[in-house]
C-alpha cells in the first residue's frame, strides 16, 4: 500500500530533519515487534541509530503516528556506499562477515565468534573449514585457514604469497554424512562378497553392496583457532557498531541455497555441542525461529541482506558437488544469500 501524497509530505517536513532519521518506506508495512511481523500497518521510519527518547532533544523524537497511522522505528545504521570488494578484501583486524576459508576451498564467510571452555574459536561451515566437510575430523590434511579466502587472494592480490594471509588453524567440524554410502565394515563387506559370489554361481545379475543406514545431519558446522586471539572486531549486522547484543538474537549459519531460497542450521544444535555465540559486550541469546520471522545476516558475497523464515523445521536433501546429503530440522526462508556467503551468522533483531 503505498503512502499517500499528504503523507509523503507530512514525513519530508517534520520527520527527515530529525536527528538519526536517514529514511522511510513509501509503502505501508507490516510493523516488527520482536523479530516478527504482527498484523498493525505501520510507516517504517529508518534511522542511523535507535536512542532512547530520554536522549533525544523533544524535537528530535518520532512521533508514535502520521495522520493517525503508527510509526515503526527501524534502525539500520549509517548507510554508506559501499567500494568494490567491501567483504572480499583483506581485513585486519578480523571482523565478522568477511571472506574466509579453507586453503583449499575457495571462499565462504567468516559468521560468529564461539567461546568453549574459556577458548576462543572462528565459527562457520564445514564445507568452509574444511577441503571436504564428508571426512573425519581427524583426516583432515589441510588445516591453514586463509583471510581472505584463496579466491579472493588470487583475485585482489595476485602478486602476494598467500601464506601471509594465514590467520588461523582448523580445529573441528560436525561431519556431514552422505546419503548411500557404502559400509566400510570388514563383516558387512564380506558379507556382501558372498552373497555376490552366490549371485555370480546363478548368473544373476544382481549384485549386493552394503550401504549405511538412512543418516540424517543437523548441522553444517566448523571451527578454527586464531592464530591471534586479539585481532578480532565486530562489523555489525547493519554494518555499524551502535548496538548491543541484547538487540539481537542467535538463529544459526547459513549453509546452502538455490534460486528461489536459502537454508540455515539451527543454533541451537550448535550450542548443544558446548559452543556458545558472543559479540562485542556480551553473549547473543539463543532465540528459537519460527515461520514469519525476519531474519538477518553479512556475508562475503551479498553483504547485509535479510529474509523472512517460511520454514521452521525443514528436512532438505542438499548436493555438495562431490556427495549428497541429508539435513532434517533446518531453516528455509526466502532467497537472501549467494554463493561465498556460506557460513554468515544469522541473527533476528529482537527490539
Amino acid at each position: 500500500m503505498i503512502l499517500s501524497d499528504k503523507i509523503i509530505k507530512r514525513i519530508e517536513e517534520n520527520i527527515m530533519s530529525k536527528a538519526n532519521v536517514i529514511g522511510y518506506s513509501k509503502k505501508l508495512r507490516k510493523k516488527i515487534k520482536n523479530g516478527q511481523e504482527i498484523d498493525e500497518w505501520a510507516i517504517v521510519i529508518y534511522v542511523s541509530q535507535k536512542l532512547p527518547k530520554e536522549l533525544l532533544h523533544p524535537k528530535d523524537i518520532i512521533p508514535e503516528s502520521v495522520l493517525d497511522i503508527k510509526t515503526d522505528v527501524i534502525e539500520i545504521g549509517e548507510v554508506k556506499a559501499l567500494e568494490d570488494n567491501f567483504y572480499q578484501k583483506k581485513w585486519r583486524p578480523i571482523i565478522l562477515g568477511i571472506s574466509i576459508g579453507n586453503a583449499k576451498i575457495t571462499a565462504g564467510t567468516l559468521g560468529v565468534i564461539y567461546l568453549k571452555n574459556n577458548e576462543f574459536y572462528l565459527g562457520s561451515n564445514a564445507h568452509v573449514f574444511t577441503p571436504d566437510a564428508s571426512k573425519y575430523p581427524n583426516e583432515i590434511y589441510e588445516r591453514r585457514i586463509t583471510q581472505p579466502g584463496i579466491y579472493d587472494i588470487q583475485r585482489l592480490y595476485p602478486n602476494d604469497d598467500w601464506k601471509k594471509y594465514i590467520i588461523a588453524e582448523y580445529v573441528w567440524h560436525q561431519r556431514i554424512t552422505p546419503l548411500n554410502i557404502e559400509s566400510e565394515c570388514p563383516l558387512s563387506q564380506f558379507t556382501v562378497k558372498i552373497l555376490n559370489g552366490i549371485s555370480y554361481l546363478f548368473k544373476r545379475q544382481t549384485r549386493f553392496k552394503a550401504i549405511i543406514p538412512r543418516t540424517v545431519n543437523n548441522i553444517d558446522f566448523a571451527v578454527a583457532k586464531p592464530i591471534e586471539t586479539w585481532n578480532i572486531e565486530y562489523l555489525l549486522h547493519n554494518g555499524t557498531k551502535t548496538f548491543h547484543e541484547s538487540d539481537y538474537g542467535y538463529i544459526g549459519h547459513v549453509f546452502a541455497g538455490s534460486d528461489k531460497i536459502s537454508a540455515v542450521v539451527k543454533g541451537k544444535y550448535i550450542r548443544n555441542l558446548g559452543f556458545i555465540p558472543i559479540g562485542y559486550q556480551a553473549n547473543y541469546r539463543l532465540v528459537t525461529p519460527k515461520e514469519g520471522m525476519i531474519i538477518e545476516k553479512i556475508g562475503r558475497t551479498t553483504g547485509y541482506t535479510n529474509a523472512k523464515i517460511i520454514d521452521d523445521s525443514a528436512v532438505l536433501k542438499v548436493n555438495y558437488g562431490k556427495f549428497t546429503a541429508l539435513f532434517e530440522d533446518i531453516i528455509l526462508t526466502e532467497k537472501f544469500v549467494e554463493g561465498g556467503d556460506s557460513g554468515s551468522g544469522v541473527f533476528t533483531r529482537l527490539r
